[in-house]
């Protein structure tokens, strides 16, 4: 039997007819589908909207990502790493959100201790990839990683996923990260995965790593002023790789992160002589920008993409 899906009008997919409300039951049985980013853009939105306004719901995702993030090496690492101190199904978006409205971060320093205190984000993140939420942006990307010589740093790792994956699979890279509980946390795997560099913070990371290939994936949102974190860096770098970085109206949604749209993030790039790829050398899942020079292209729709956008946290 085909799942009930959700859409903004009742019409019929595969031989299930789908009604235009939203339902508890409808946004349940499309958990795995949310999930995994399959779901087309604007049932997507809506599951999204049900989950952040419906108090039944909102447990129930939760344990359904935990659910999946259970059988994961990252889980397992997690538990050991925590100890005694491990908490199973923990909320840490909600912890997460909550304590950032409550501090109320600012300037750069504010931000900074945000980050060094909240543990919450350590689960958040582990939770993101553990429970096949976040796309494999490494395997999407390594054709132009291999591709491309020199050095690759990670700006912003977090806990060393994208990170440790390069590595093993033989490129030059560099990670770096505030000070906080997911680097703290990444050093700690680093060592069991083979890794023995240094975890650089991001004040000094350019003159260590001396990078051709910035990798930026799920970073851009977090930084209050863009060009002040990254403007020596962008000077120097060969090729930028994001996330696809498209308008999306639920972009930069949660307090933590700062939305802006694609054309400032364009023009910022532009000031620095990096320009879009032409759109036939664009990866599914990821921006690449380039210090060539070329035409930029007009940004594919999102909807062309493999997949068409990552749920709600």
């Amino acid at each position: 039997m085909g799942h009930t899906l959700i859409s903004r009008a009742g019409h019929t997919r595969g031989d299930t007819a789908v009604p235009p409300e939203l339902s508890c039951a409808g946004v349940r049985a499309v958990f795995d589908e949310y999930r995994t980013g399959v779901l087309d853009t604007d049932t997507r939105d809506l599951v999204c909207t049900h989950l952040d306004g419906c108090a039944d719901c909102r447990p129930q995702w939760r344990r359904f990502r935990w659910g999946a993030a259970q059988t994961s090496v990252l889980y397992g690492e997690l538990a050991g790493y925590l100890g005694d101190g491990f908490v199973e199904h923990r909320d840490t978006t909600h912890e997460l959100v909550t304590a950032w409205d409550q501090a109320a971060p600012r300037t750069d320093l504010e931000i900074r201790r945000f980050y060094r205190t909240t543990q919450a984000y350590l689960y958040d993140q582990v939770l993101w990839h553990a429970s096949g939420t976040r796309p494999d942006y490494v395997a999407a990307a390594q054709p132009i990683l291999q591709e491309q010589p020199g050095t690759i740093l990670d700006w912003g790792c977090g806990i060393g996923v994208d990170l440790l994956r390069m590595h093993q699979i033989g490129l030059d890279v560099w990670g770096c990260e505030l000070p906080s509980p997911p680097r703290d946390f990444l050093i700690w795997r680093a060592r069991h995965h083979g890794y023995h560099r240094p975890i650089l913070d991001p004040g000094n990371a350019g003159r260590r790593a001396q990078p051709t290939v910035l990798w930026l994936i799920d970073t851009l949102d977090h930084l209050r002023d863009p060009q002040a974190s990254l403007g020596a860096l962008l000077d120097t770098v060969d090729v930028l790789i994001t996330e696809r970085y498209v308008d999306d109206p639920r972009r930069g949604r949660l307090g933590f992160h700062f939305r802006r749209p694609l054309s400032e993030i364009t023009e910022l790039l532009a000031g620095h002589g990096l320009h879009p790829r032409p759109q036939q050398d664009q990866p599914a899942l990821l921006s690449v920008w380039s210090r060539t020079r070329r035409v930029p292209s007009q940004p594919r729709d999102a909807a062309h993409d493999v997949r068409q956008g990552a749920p709600c946290a």
